[in-house]
């Protein structure tokens, strides 16, 4: 494909999903492809392996990433990253890869792994990947800008999360949390004995929280526990 195009660079991943325009497909058969013409700009690509990470990790270098992709890596305005996260410890990798390009902007997803099979797959130009990843960099004079999105649509007020006991929610603005979702959302809310449809997700700022700064957002399923114990 990518010699019949005639694309420099090709990168992606698998993923239980594909949107093409105003399409979504879940979990079914299928692939989504982005072409993107850049005039002015500058590509270097680089895959990296597991292993290849457990170095930059037992080395402590802070230049490493940079090193591999040198003399390249100088005018790299951003990188697009896509890896597996089966042999990839994320957070880990994310912390030495910003320690060779700090403050340059990183964008792009973790692929979607086969449960059964616990594989996932990276696509690298000609190469099938089903371990580590591959970073896209983009310079010259295109730039990266970023948006985080998220597709529910918020119902009622926020509210703030005043007790919980793990990961039970027990009071959400010092009154029962079930009661307190009732309202906005009965016409959501599984009747006892009836399967709910999908996921339904809810957010509120944990303002109460002492190790989570006022603000921020937690995303979560809901499960539904019997209603003796008023509990999400």
């Amino acid at each position: 494909f990518r010699n019949s195009v005639g694309v420099p660079r090709l990168a992606g991943c698998s993923a239980n999903g594909v949107i093409s325009n105003q399409w979504e497909f879940e979990q079914k058969g299928g692939i989504t492809i982005g072409l993107s013409h850049l005039p002015g700009s500058r590509i270097e690509s680089l895959s990296f392996s597991p292993r290849q990470f457990q170095e930059a990790a037992s080395s402590g270098e802070t230049d490493y990433w940079r090193r591999l992709i040198d003399p390249g890596a100088e005018g790299i305005n951003g990188w697009l990253v896509f890896a597996e996260p089966l042999q990839i410890d994320v957070e880990s990798w994310l912390e030495s890869w910003d320690s060779s390009f700090p403050r340059t902007p990183l964008y792009g997803g973790l692929a979607h792994f086969d449960r059964e099979a616990m594989s996932a797959v990276v696509i690298a130009d000609d190469f099938v990947l089903t371990e580590g990843g591959v970073a896209v960099g983009i310079g010259g004079g295109v730039g990266l800008a970023g948006l985080t999105a998220q597709g529910c649509t918020p119902i009622g007020n926020a509210l703030t999360l005043t007790r919980a006991k793990g990961n039970i929610l027990e009071r959400l603005g010092n009154r029962p949390a079930l009661s307190m979702l009732e309202t906005p959302s009965k016409d959501w809310i599984p009747k006892p004995g009836r399967e709910a449809k999908g996921t339904f997700f809810w957010a509120w700022p944990l303002t109460s929280m002492s190790k989570t700064s006022s603000g921020e957002i937690s995303w979560s399923g809901i499960c539904w526990l019997p209603a003796s114990q008023e509990g999400l």
